[in-house]
């Protein structure tokens, strides 16, 4: 009589951020957006964070095709925090370099950015009506705190 053999199943584990040397990189070396949204949460109320960091973070290697992939996903990064009552502001400085960080409404230049970041978004059709409704109020509650 044969045995029948065990199904194999096997579980996602859920990324995480790991420690290596004095860096944080993402455990499976790809860009999750809930990984990467909690690390600007974490790391940007501060500080600017420049694309080759988050690029650094998410693939573990910050080379211009990686910091384009973080480019590609920017717009993610700010929808989802945008869902979590938080703006993300984006910063372009040249072609290729571009910075984000969380935004404080105590800063006249975070204010400035995205406003600038709201309408080049608007113009482009990259946000539905609901989002931009959203991102207004979501801007009034952070400058009456």
């Amino acid at each position: 009589m044969e045995e029948m053999g065990k199904a194999v199943t096997r579980q996602r584990v859920k990324p995480e951020l790991i420690k290596v040397g004095n860096r944080e990189i993402a455990s499976h070396g790809r860009w999750n957006d809930d990984l990467m949204c909690s690390y600007v949460l974490l790391h940007g109320r501060q500080r600017w964070i420049e694309v080759r960091e988050l690029a650094r973070t998410a693939y573990g290697l910050g080379s211009p095709k990686n910091q384009d992939a973080v480019r590609r996903y920017l717009y993610k990064l700010f929808n989802r925090l945008l869902a979590h009552n938080e703006i993300l502001v984006v910063e372009y400085s040249g072609r290729r370099s571009a910075a984000v960080k969380v935004f404080d409404p105590h800063s006249d230049i975070d204010r400035q950015t995205f406003r600038q970041k709201l309408e080049r978004m608007r113009a482009r059709n990259s946000l539905s009506s609901a989002q931009y409704e959203q991102a207004l109020l979501t801007l009034q509650d952070k400058e009456c705190q």
